[in-house]
């Protein structure tokens, strides 16, 4: 996945772990249904995996992200 620019999203360990703990923080609030997090959610998390991590990846990239991690 691709951000604006053109770039290839860099998935380190440590930002799959940061995505990871930004989708729990948001299981918490109970803004999920059994087919995943709602559309707001996914706003929320996005907004503090970026301001944690000191990266820009959109939405589309954390999904993209969540659905690989899921397949492992």
């Amino acid at each position: 996945m691709t951000d604006k620019e053109g770039q290839s999203a860099k998935w380190t360990e440590e930002l799959k772990m940061g995505l990871c703990v930004e989708m729990v923080v948001e299981l918490e609030t109970n803004n999920f249904t059994d087919s995943g997090f709602k559309g707001a959610s996914w706003k929320k998390i996005t907004k503090r995996f970026n301001e944690n991590h000191g990266v820009s990846y959109n939405q589309k990239q954390l999904q993209s992200q969540n659905n690989v991690l899921k397949k492992r």
